[in-house]
């Protein structure tokens, strides 16, 4: 959001722009036209050319391209869940059907709490709530957790976008 509040023109550009993360700068992937544009990408999926079975390390600072596929990094999202922010999960299935999951409360804690999720506040098209509802899973668990939720959504030509509305 601080990025479309700092250059109006950016609204309806979606592409990788350079944020600062605990006073580093981080590519990532920015929606700028979903409700209203402003949703940064934590995890971009468009096809399966990048290995996500990766080792702690690698969900702890984050891998890939933000252009195509990546992880944004544990470090990174617990930063930026230190206030409340909201989680929207877009999928999109191989016959172009598309759904989405908001979750109005979404903070990670930092990795000696193992990067505790907390979610809660579900509302949106998908069939299921995307994370499961005890809301203190350890988020490489539910990172799993929401690719078994995804299913069909997100084998390997599918793809599932997991955006981060930051206020």
């Amino acid at each position: 959001m601080e990025i479309l509040q700092n250059d109006a023109d950016v609204k309806d550009k979606d592409g990788v722009y350079s944020i600062n993360v605990n006073n580093r700068e981080k590519s990532v992937y920015c929606d700028m036209t979903t409700d209203g544009g402003g949703l940064t990408a934590i995890q971009k999926r468009q096809d399966n050319s990048t290995d996500f079975y990766r080792t702690w390390a690698d969900y702890k600072r984050g891998f890939g391209d933000p252009s195509t596929n990546y992880w944004i990094g544990n470090d990174a999202i617990h930063y930026m869940t230190k206030t409340n922010q909201e989680l929207r999960v877009e999928m999109l299935s191989f016959d172009d059907e598309k759904a989405y999951a908001l979750y109005s409360t979404f903070q990670v804690g930092n990795e000696s709490s193992k990067y505790q999720l907390t979610v809660s506040g579900y509302s949106g098209t998908a069939v299921l709530p995307v994370v499961d509802k005890n809301n203190n899973p350890q988020m490489l668990e539910a990172v799993k957790e929401l690719e078994d939720h995804v299913g069909s959504f997100n084998d390997d030509v599918g793809q599932a976008v997991f955006d981060l509305l930051l206020e």
